[in-house]
């Protein structure tokens, strides 16, 4: 939809603010979310520079900061949570898995289980 919504969008169609994807995608999501749940979008901040989301999903509390490797070959998803009582699990379709890594957790198949402490501050990297 236009930015300003469903249907005409507040008469904003006319200045044509649909969203345009410059460049190739070398990377594009599938499958549900690899958290479940509601998302609650809190507003963002820049760190260095990069635009640091917050945002919730029920009782969790996450940041996600996304920047490039540094030899520009990944995409870096710098994760930090609140409001965990215990691990937590991601699950991927069998195409993102095979794309992403980490340091952190433990992989089963194309999910990734880590402790609460693991949890409170992770990196996705996402090979392009």
């Amino acid at each position: 939809t236009y930015y300003w919504g469903e249907g005409s969008g507040g008469a904003r169609k006319s200045f044509d603010y649909l969203a345009r994807v410059i460049g190739d995608v070398k990377f594009k999501a599938s499958g549900p979310a690899a958290i479940s749940g509601q998302p609650h979008f809190k507003g963002y901040r820049k760190v260095n520079g990069i635009p640091e989301m917050m945002y919730s999903l029920g009782d969790l509390s996450f940041t996600l900061r996304i920047e490039p490797s540094s030899d520009g070959q990944a995409a870096l998803l710098h994760y930090t949570t609140t409001g965990l009582t215990d691990g937590l699990t991601l699950s991927f379709d069998s195409n993102e898995g095979a794309k992403i890594e980490t340091q952190s957790g433990q992989r089963q198949g194309h999910r990734l289980v880590m402790t609460g402490a693991e949890a409170r501050a992770f990196t996705l990297q996402i090979n392009l």
